[in-house]
């Protein structure tokens, strides 16, 4: 048995009718998280904005956080895993999803990468277009948007700013603005990780 979870990113880029064929054809099993991650994530941001002092730059996009750490070391960064790590832990540990291989899709290859470090049993991460391609699947057109929309934060009662893509990030965390905000919510890829490729 191979069970799939598809990142929400992923799937908008397919119908439900393309998606219903190719999980018959390659015979495979799509499956969704029990617990609410999104809203558990969230609530750990909130938890550690209360408790803690100083800045934060959220943890979602690997590479914008590389980015950070590498301009501003005063920017803390948030020790808060991804939903989709948080969702493939769950599902690696599932009793029910035991008698299988689990195939998680990511927006990019650098989350994906993040992901199989952690060599959860019997699951792997790869980035939406990779599975196409080894599948023979055709790719659907991308959607104008990122793959980690922003706005996911703007109802915490704190000091939020977001910044997309790598100038914007550059140009506000080596100013002094980022010492106002509490929390900086990174968005890396404005457009282009949708593919899988990493990074432009």
């Amino acid at each position: 048995m191979t069970y799939l979870w598809i990142n929400p990113v992923s799937e908008r880029m397919i119908s439900v009718e393309a998606l219903e064929r190719m999980l018959e054809k390659h015979d495979l099993t799509r499956v969704v998280c029990r617990e609410s991650w999104g809203e558990i994530v969230l609530r750990k941001y909130r938890e550690l904005l209360e408790h803690a002092d100083g800045t934060f730059a959220d943890a979602r996009c690997p590479e914008a956080v590389s980015l950070v750490r590498s301009l501003q070391p005063e920017i803390q960064i948030a020790d808060i895993e991804p939903i989709l790590i948080h969702c493939a832990r769950e599902l690696a540990e599932r009793p029910d999803l035991a008698d299988g291989e689990k195939i998680i899709t990511t927006p990019c290859r650098i989350l994906a990468d993040t992901g199989n470090k952690l060599e959860l049993k019997d699951t792997h991460f790869v980035p939406w277009n990779r599975l196409l391609a080894a599948l023979g699947e055709p790719m659907e057109p991308a959607p104008d948007a990122s793959p980690i929309p922003p706005g996911f934060f703007k109802d915490l009662p704190f000091p939020v700013v977001s910044k997309s893509g790598r100038p914007a990030i550059e140009s506000y965390v080596t100013g002094n603005e980022w010492k106002d905000a509490r929390l900086i919510e990174l968005l890396y890829c404005v457009q282009g990780c949708h593919r899988g490729d990493g990074v432009r």
